[in-house]
């Protein structure tokens, strides 16, 4: 498979994103157990119920795999907050949720 590639456009909260997860991570006691929930396409109809913070990725992209350790101590910073779900959704077994939230590269996060 070809190398991760960038999404066409940029959304307007894309810069904002490093500067969040970094609060988070500083700001919020991280807990042992991970609260990143691997999910399927069946997390398309409960996807209104409630806030998600949710990465899109692929298991081949580097980029995502570099992410993926800090994404989990978002998770585990967030765990406290019934709120707040954290997911992920794998987009090359997933397609369907991929096309549904118009993902166009990996790793994609969206709120």
């Amino acid at each position: 498979m070809g190398a991760c590639k960038p999404p066409t456009t940029i959304p307007f909260f894309l810069p904002l994103l490093p500067s969040v997860l970094l609060l988070l991570l500083l700001h919020l006691p991280a807990r042992s157990e991970s609260k990143v929930l691997e999910l399927s396409d069946r997390f398309l109809p409960m996807r209104k119920e409630g806030m998600w913070l949710i990465k899109f990725y692929a298991p081949w992209c580097g980029h995502c795999k570099k992410l993926e350790p800090v994404f989990k101590h978002v998770g585990q910073s967030l765990a406290h907050e019934p709120a707040l779900r954290v997911g992920r959704i794998d987009c090359t077994r997933f397609a369907s949720a991929a096309a549904e939230f118009g993902i166009r590269g990996y790793p994609t996060i969206m709120l």
